[in-house]
């Protein structure tokens, strides 16, 4: 369980007993998760490592939800 202002971890989540209730009525185990997990960051990473450097996007001008303009 957490008590952040943050969003938890998965570490976080998988401890959670109404996850665990959750997985055991799809019947998933945690090993499984952290499989999903695992592979979607290393195809993230992998990625990340062929595109380079992130291009900029339009939400990157964002300023608390309103986009700016420029020019």
């Amino acid at each position: 369980m957490y008590f952040r202002n943050t969003e938890p971890t998965v570490e976080e989540l998988l401890d959670d007993p109404i996850t665990h209730l959750l997985m055991a009525r799809d019947r998933l185990q945690s090993e499984q998760v952290w499989a999903y997990v695992n592979d979607a960051r290393r195809r993230l990473r992998d990625r990340k490592m062929q595109d380079g450097p992130p291009t900029p996007s339009p939400a990157d001008n964002l300023t608390y939800g309103v986009l700016t303009c420029e020019g």
